[in-house]
């Protein structure tokens, strides 16, 4: 079987786009970067610009853009969080700012935001003292709350302004489409509420919208009732998204991700419902469901001839029963699939529960010859050091480190550490939430082995993924 090429695309091609130096992406000298939704245009910079953040757009401008980014997520069947970010009036020890100074502190406070949201959205000035940061994806509400995190976080250290410390404090408010509303001014009117909300709240307080569904159920409520149901009723889905070897480009396989097409609320991404279906327990039954589903398919694709290898996610609570690891092997067998076709991917949080009955499920599994992954590493408790008590296969780096790496040194000594360690353990990387030819450039330079990422496509159902690869 021929390897699958990285796009499909000749030798050149593929080199051009793992070249830092052929990206699209990379500015010409002299120009700066203009933040829009959805994309990043150059455009010439004047002197006293150059190494400032751009010019934000105002609110109507701020209104339009958001409503193509509604536009492209609803044909893209996609969520859309509208962080809100309020800033206080600024102070310095002995009072106000002069206005020369509240502008030089008003450039540091963008270009720390604009830092703050690489990777999952773009930053707009909405007034004065808010800024507004659009996330659109199938799990925008997650990468929408760590952004917020990061944007509370950057904005808590002190500004200098010469010898003067100026300390500046926010408020967010969030709103998403089309839970909370459908047409950008109704979406900014949400996200203003929610962010007063968080105001009241206190400061470096996080609101988002508390929504209510037509017929006044609280959109939580009617998650848990549906939960037990989804399975029965043949609500629940999986999408793939393709993992590549950055050494020749090929597809070396994909990770297995879990939809709900919940019949009122549409298409809920799993930060919804994952964190219901642990609480009730009900993530064991549907955890099996997945393991099943992405065991038949596995099982289609070889029959087929394809080698593919399948990740698939296990939760925390999953790891707390007894016999997970029988279980497991039972499915693999029972759908005839060899052990080692299949990734077990946990995260950080799973490991750290119950250590001991952990760290024994997985050397049964590892010595039946299943292959493991620990998930999102470098976002949980775990230490570097602690991969050595682990007996894993792979390390996926956290898409929170990934996205904007070329442009990030901090992100880019952690993904560096881990790379290094994990090759000295003897362990595979996978970089998730590779974005730009830019990013892939510096992993692949560093020695990742696999990536995955929006860069080679979003995750899609199993008849989409075929047709898009070839199969």
């Amino acid at each position: 079987m021929k390897p699958l090429a990285l796009y499909g695309g000749s030798p050149r091609a593929e080199q051009e786009l793992l070249s830092p130096a052929g990206g699209s992406d990379v500015a010409p000298a002299g120009t700066e970067t203009v933040p829009e939704f959805g994309r990043e245009t150059h455009r010439e910079a004047p002197p006293w610009r150059r190494g400032l953040p751009s010019d934000l757009p105002d609110r109507l401008v701020t209104l339009d853009r958001v409503g193509e980014t509604l536009a492209s997520a609803h044909r893209a069947r996609h969520d859309v969080v509208l962080l809100l970010i309020g800033i206080d009036d600024y102070a310095a020890g002995s009072g106000r700012l002069r206005r020369s100074d509240a502008d030089a502190l008003g450039l540091q406070l963008e270009d720390r935001l604009l830092g703050a949201a690489v990777g999952a959205g773009s930053v707009a000035r909405v007034s004065a003292h808010s800024y507004a940061v659009m996330v659109a994806g199938i799990a925008a509400s997650s990468a929408a709350r760590r952004c917020a995190n990061r944007v509370l976080n950057v904005l808590s250290r002190p500004f200098y302004l010469g010898n003067a410390a100026v300390h500046v404090s926010a408020a967010i408010g969030a709103s998403t489409f089309p839970r909370d509303a459908t047409r950008p001014d109704e979406l900014l009117r949400r996200a203003e509420q929610a962010l007063s909300a968080a105001r009241r709240a206190g400061p470096n307080a996080f609101r988002s919208v508390q929504t209510r569904t037509r017929s006044g159920t609280d959109a939580q409520t009617l998650l848990r009732a549906g939960l037990r149901a989804a399975i029965a009723r043949n609500e629940l889905e999986l999408h793939y998204q393709a993992k590549f070897d950055l050494a020749d480009g090929r597809i070396t396989g994909a990770e297995a991700l879990l939809r709900w097409r919940h019949p009122e609320l549409g298409l809920v991404e799993p930060a919804r419902f994952i964190p219901l279906a642990e609480a009730d327990g009900c993530i064991v039954p549907i955890g099996e469901w997945v393991l099943r589903a992405a065991c038949e398919q596995v099982r289609r694709w070889r029959d087929r001839g394809l080698e593919m290898q399948v990740g698939v996610n296990v939760s925390a609570r999953q790891f707390r029963e007894p016999d997970l690891a029988q279980r497991i092997l039972d499915i693999l067998h029972a759908h005839r699939v060899d052990p080692s076709w299949i990734e077990l991917e946990l995260t950080e949080s799973a490991v750290m529960d119950d250590t001991d009955g952990v760290v024994a499920a997985l050397e049964r599994l590892k010595a039946s010859g299943v292959r493991l992954a620990i998930d999102d590493f470098g976002t949980g408790y775990a230490s570097l050091s602690y991969l050595t008590r682990l007996p894993v296969h792979v390390v996926k780096i956290d898409q929170s480190f990934v996205r904007g790496l070329a442009n990030r040194s901090d992100n880019g000594a952690i993904v560096l550490a881990i790379v290094r360690l994990a090759r000295n353990l003897g362990m595979d990387v996978i970089a998730e939430g590779v974005e730009t030819g830019r990013d892939l450039a510096a992993l692949r330079a560093w020695g990742c082995d696999r990536a995955q990422g929006y860069f080679f496509g979003k995750p899609v159902r199993a008849e989409e993924f075929t047709t898009r690869f070839g199969i």
